[in-house]
């Protein structure tokens, strides 16, 4: 860490044409963001402490006043914060795919990418996070802030994709959404051409909704009344056990076993499968269809009962309306059935604030930061690729900058407003009525 007394420079002759003309050194400037007094090696220091080791605002705090004493220089505890919120806006500016040649390169060694689309609403009523990120590398190509998730939200939240494909010919393989009708329509009406698979975890879930809270009833009340028994069974054989004949303790340890297998079997929620063979669209296809055909024929024949009818019904009228987006990842081998990468990645975020603050409501911190620090988890991998980000945030360019600073910093003042408006409801109205006083007009309007 240095400390660099940076000025800029005139002609002092006041007829020189160039007079009114100032220069700076570039490799100066870049070393420190626009208006800026901390350098970037102090904003990286502080987003990875944060991010990465986990530090609170205090531990941060001490560790840079540590690292400035030896140049006298000090800084302030709110200056920590500011200095994140700076590394969040960099980490966004920074991860533009089209201007990454590595991970272009590793895109067209897989043939092009898979295009995963998730969002996730932290508070209702209020913004949605929505996440784009490419299912076989893992990089996150778009993350955003939106009010609402229809189609047309939707494929501008898709334009930097559009761009890869447009700048970059990046090939898209194909997507994969949950069972959202605006996503499932702003993909297909980009990429008409491609398999659009919807999330089977998802779909399938939604199908069985009916069947799954009934089924879950009928299992509570049996593990209501088998378990007692079981356990007291399980209790009695261990004590028989060692009292018994070498034959029959055998027998009584198979007896034990069977009862060990049958309080799993209770408390196991799922179904087992066997690994399946390699399999194509077409095949599981038709083995979808035949077992929809010969479940609608079962459910045409009256022998069941009006509950399970009302499941079986609602089964397959969900897996009818998603047929055509079920089974298109099968022609493709790395091409996932589900969307639970994303999910993982998501839920990750969550975990990431609940070690850094030990608090377990993550909603706001979501809201604030979802969009930069979706990002970090790429350029954290190892250290190439931090060392990648130092490099790229040196080369950054400056109006991007400040064009995505201006950007959070009204996201943020509405994110203000909110809290002020929850936790200081009375004064926030009374400076509202204060501001209209103040800019209303002297004559009643109209």
């Amino acid at each position: 860490m240095i400390k660099l007394n940076h000025a800029g420079y005139r002609c002092p002759d006041p007829q020189c044409p160039g007079h009114h003309r100032t220069y700076r050194s570039v490799e100066a400037d870049a070393l420190a963001l626009p208006h800026f007094t901390y350098g970037l090696d102090l904003v990286l220091l502080v987003g990875q402490l944060r991010l990465r080791e986990h530090q609170t605002v205090d531990e941060i705090h001490q560790e840079v006043l540590k690292r400035l004493e030896p140049l006298g220089v000090k800084i302030a505890r709110r200056e920590i914060l500011y200095l994140f919120e700076a590394y969040c806006t960099l980490l966004r500016a920074s991860s533009e795919a089209k201007d990454d040649v590595e991970w272009l390169a590793q895109v067209q060694k897989n043939g092009g990418i898979i295009v995963s689309v998730d969002g996730i609403q932290p508070e209702k009523g209020f913004d949605q996070v929505y996440l784009v990120r490419d299912a076989l590398t893992g990089r996150v190509l778009a993350a955003e802030n939106v009010t609402s998730s229809e189609t047309a939200v939707m494929k501008a939240l898709l334009a930097p994709v559009v761009a890869l494909e447009v700048e970059r010919k990046v090939k898209v393989l194909g997507t994969i959404t949950d069972a959202q009708e605006s996503e499932l329509r702003a993909v297909e009406e980009l990429w008409p051409e491609v398999p659009q698979q919807v999330c089977q975890f998802h779909a399938l879930r939604d199908a069985s909704q009916g069947a799954y809270a009934a089924d879950k009833k009928i299992k509570t009340a049996m593990r209501q009344q088998l378990q007692p028994k079981l356990r007291a069974v399980r209790q009695q054989l261990k004590k028989q056990i060692p009292q018994a004949q070498p034959e029959e303790a055998e027998q009584l340890a198979v007896l034990d076993d069977y009862a060990a297998g049958l309080v799993t079997a209770l408390n196991t929620d799922g179904l087992w499968a066997e690994p399946g063979e390699a399999v194509s669209n077409a095949t599981v296809g038709s083995r979808l269809d035949g077992w929809r055909e010969q479940m609608a024929q079962l459910l045409s024949e009256g022998t069941l009962s009006e509950l399970e009818r009302e499941c079986l019904s609602e089964c397959l009228q969900v897996l009818s309306n998603l047929r055509p987006y079920l089974v298109q990842c099968y022609d493709h081998k790395d091409f996932p059935r589900t969307n639970n990468a994303m999910e993982r990645s998501i839920r990750a975020l969550k975990t990431q604030y609940r070690r850094v603050s030990g608090r377990k409501n993550w909603n706001a911190y979501l809201l604030r930061y979802g969009r930069y620090v979706a990002y970090a988890a790429w350029w954290e991998q190892d250290t190439a690729h931090r060392q990648q980000l130092e490099l790229r945030t040196g080369q950054l360019d400056r109006a991007r900058w400040r064009e995505l600073r201006q950007e959070t910093t009204t996201a943020h003042r509405e994110q203000l407003t909110r809290f002020r408006f929850r936790h200081k409801r009375h004064a926030y109205l009374n400076s509202l009525e204060d501001r209209w006083a103040a800019a209303a007009p002297p004559h009643s309007l109209p």
